[in-house]
């Protein structure tokens, strides 16, 4: 599902401060078997600019515009997208999933979230791979990498591939005219 123009507006007035991407999303955990678990956490995650700092948030549009999560895009993080349609990244003691109802905003958003990903230098870096293998200081320091990743893109090791579907839309409460 696309965000609608109305939509996007509603996330951008409820964000609380620069919105430069929106897409729909339901967030998921890793667990300790190798898979995922749906948070109960559905809405329209938004790449937001707040003093200098960039942040990934979830807005609830359906419960009155609440920020159901909230993860500032901090250096040295590695955003994983080898998936089309979800993408997952490391928050305090856990893994997280994205799970998106749209290929093309998820690419979007992926685009986005690595822009401003800040590196130990005071620039920006791409927050992924290079060359298909591991950033220095990422995942193979910490023993993560070591089996590296299958034919599919996923870590042989980690976290196991993403849920079997696309997000679903949630039921949406359109902002009042």
């Amino acid at each position: 599902m696309v965000v609608s123009p109305s939509d996007e507006q509603a996330v951008k007035s409820a964000a609380g401060g620069n919105v430069e991407c929106v897409a729909m999303v339901q967030l998921y955990e890793s667990n300790n078997a190798g898979g995922w678990d749906p948070c109960n956490t559905t809405g329209y995650a938004a790449v937001v600019g707040v003093s200098g700092s960039y942040i990934i948030k979830i807005i609830d549009t359906s419960a009155g515009n609440s920020c159901d999560f909230a993860q500032e895009i901090y250096t040295g993080m590695v955003y994983d997208d080898n998936c089309s349609f979800f993408h997952h990244f490391e928050v305090d003691d856990t893994v997280v999933g994205l799970n998106f109802g749209d290929e093309s905003e998820a690419s979007s958003f992926g685009s986005t979230v690595k822009r401003h990903i800040p590196s130990a230098d005071g620039g920006y870096d791409d927050g992924g791979y290079d060359d298909g293998g591991y950033e220095e200081g990422g995942y193979e320091e910490e023993g993560y990498g070591e089996e590296g990743y299958d034919e599919e893109g996923y870590d042989e090791g980690g976290y196991g591939g993403p849920p079997a579907q696309p997000a679903q839309p949630p039921p949406v409460a359109r902002a009042p005219p």
